[in-house]
């Protein structure tokens, strides 16, 4: 999993990490902030990702993602994607994306695309 957020703070199954401008990365179990280890990663059955903020990218294979602000690009492989406005692309392989607006392109190969 890699993050670049805009701002905000990034809750990864219930541990925070907060930041401006920050590369966050989730490589062999190991939180990585700028290139800096901040410990191992909490081990669940299921991923969820909350930004409470902007998030420039993100990508993932598994999870939900939940982003409390506007989506830039955002790529899983499988899991929902929830965000309040996409200015650039979301794409899910295999899950659900949910927005407000849609400026950029949202693409599921196997889920629905929902706006409010």
């Amino acid at each position: 999993m890699k993050i670049k957020l805009g701002s905000g703070s990034v809750s990864v199954n219930g541990v925070v990490y907060e930041g401006k401008g920050k590369v966050i990365s989730i490589l062999n179990n190991e939180v990585i902030i700028d290139g800096v280890v901040h410990g191992k990663a909490v081990a669940l059955p299921e991923i969820t990702v909350i930004v409470n903020g902007h998030v420039d990218s993100l990508h993932t294979e598994l999870g939900n993602i939940i982003i409390n602000g506007n989506a830039g690009m955002v790529k899983t492989a499988s899991g929902d994607v929830s965000c309040e406005n996409v200015s650039g692309n979301v794409e899910s392989m295999s899950g659900n994306v949910n927005c407000k607006n849609v400026y950029g392109g949202v693409k599921t190969l196997s889920g629905n695309i929902y706006k409010e």
